[in-house]
């Protein structure tokens, strides 16, 4: 499996983070937009996806099956 993609909130903005990188991939106004970015990401990358919440814990995560 790759590096895991993580969409968080961040002073109002959801970012699109790939493990192990220091700044966010993408930035967005909606969470659904960035949701759709990670998940182009998590298939190019065979990764798994984490999804936050405002306050940072997991709210779900999206296993990929390759």
């Amino acid at each position: 499996m790759g590096k895991i993609v993580h969409v968080v909130c961040n002073l109002g903005k959801w970012n699109v983070i790939i493990s192990g990188l220091s700044k966010a991939s993408r930035v967005y106004d909606t969470k659904e937009e960035a949701m759709v970015y990670a998940k182009v990401r998590a298939e190019k990358m065979k990764s798994d996806i984490y999804i936050h919440r405002n306050d940072g814990t997991v709210e779900e995560i999206i296993k990929n099956e390759f």
